[in-house]
């Protein structure tokens, strides 16, 4: 591949991920702590122009991986790149490398049926290996569950390996409150998915002006509910189950009802997952997928260590493998 198309492909990769977090980051941040996120926002964006900088020179001067290789020492030294974004646009350009060469596995039913088996059997089971900021974002719109220790009263290790579900998550009035908290959860995403599809149109202002019609405002509004809408369902098909299984089984005279059923409970929230992600177009089941692929290694990577909630070794694990993962990043896209 010519050298500034490389660099090019590496920045149309990354910008936007970056921009949009930074962009989304300042947006919601408190009065008190708004100051500080935009000085970071700034500090990153310095960064990440010194990165694509020093990669333009490197796939100038030598073709091949000569960038790549460039591309791990720059993260090591200037650090463009979280961490964790490190990890997930490594794999989001794996799956485009892969996606070129015919292989969409991943992206099948049954694959994505796979990875939803092991997201959810974290999430269910082990929910205390997740990182915290992922757990906290994905609780902020559940009434349910105000704070991660909330969850992990229910969802973590120690409790998940007793017989019986907690009283609280089969307790008779907890159906009555699926409706009006669902409804309360659509308001808080809807805002946050439109912002989704908004930033990138906003950062292409050309393209998007250039196709501006009131039939692509009625499209653009159409995937922001329903995104909105899986969004909104895909938490509380991993929450509720006990809730629904348990008066279920009371109707039908079981004995025990409140007896924990962890296999049904993983494989009947990875159906419903599954088919709530196959209704999202294309390029979004894509990078929902590979979300999905992010936040399961994330999880997985303090399993060896001492503590599974992520610790210092953990984020002295992470520091080291990033600079790997924007190498591979940059050959993905450029081979």
């Amino acid at each position: 591949m010519d050298g500034a198309v490389a660099a090019r492909a590496v920045v149309d990769a990354t910008w936007p991920l970056v921009v949009g977090k930074e962009a989304t980051g300042v947006a919601f941040a408190g009065r008190k702590q708004r100051a500080g996120r935009v000085r970071a926002a700034i500090e990153r964006l310095v960064r990440l122009v010194v990165f694509y900088v020093g990669v333009a020179l490197a796939f100038r001067a030598r073709r091949g991986l000569w960038g790549a290789a460039a591309a791990a020492l720059l993260q090591r030294v200037v650090r463009p790149f979280p961490d964790d974004v490190a990890l997930f646009l490594c794999l989001r350009a794996a799956s485009a490398w892969l996606g070129r060469r015919g292989v969409r596995h991943h992206l099948q039913p049954l694959g994505v049926f796979a990875v939803h088996c092991v997201h959810n059997a974290i999430m269910l089971t082990k929910a205390d290996w997740v990182n915290p900021a992922y757990l906290s974002l994905w609780l902020q719109a559940m009434p349910l569950y105000p704070t991660r220790q909330h969850y992990l009263d229910d969802f973590a290790s120690p409790t998940t390996a007793t017989h019986h579900y907690a009283a609280r998550q089969v307790a008779p009035d907890r159906l009555q409150q699926l409706i009006p908290n669902l409804w309360r959860t659509l308001r808080v995403q809807l805002p946050a998915v439109a912002a989704v599809y908004l930033i990138p149109k906003l950062l292409f202002i050309r393209n998007t002006l250039h196709e501006l019609s009131p039939q692509m405002l009625l499209t653009l509004s159409l995937k922001v509910a329903q995104s909105a809408g899986v969004l909104t369902c895909l938490p509380y098909i991993l929450t509720e189950f006990p809730a629904l299984v348990t008066s279920f089984r009371r109707r039908m005279g079981v004995a025990d009802p409140a007896t924990r059923l962890s296999t049904l409970h993983i494989a009947t929230a990875s159906a419903l997952s599954t088919a709530a992600f196959l209704m999202e177009p294309k390029g979004r089941l894509e990078v929902m997928i590979v979300y999905t692929y992010w936040r399961v290694i994330e999880a997985l990577l303090p399993v060896h260590m001492d503590t599974p909630t992520p610790s210092s070794r953990h984020s002295q694990l992470r520091s080291a493998a990033a600079p790997y993962y924007v190498g591979s990043m940059c050959a993905f896209l450029t081979t």
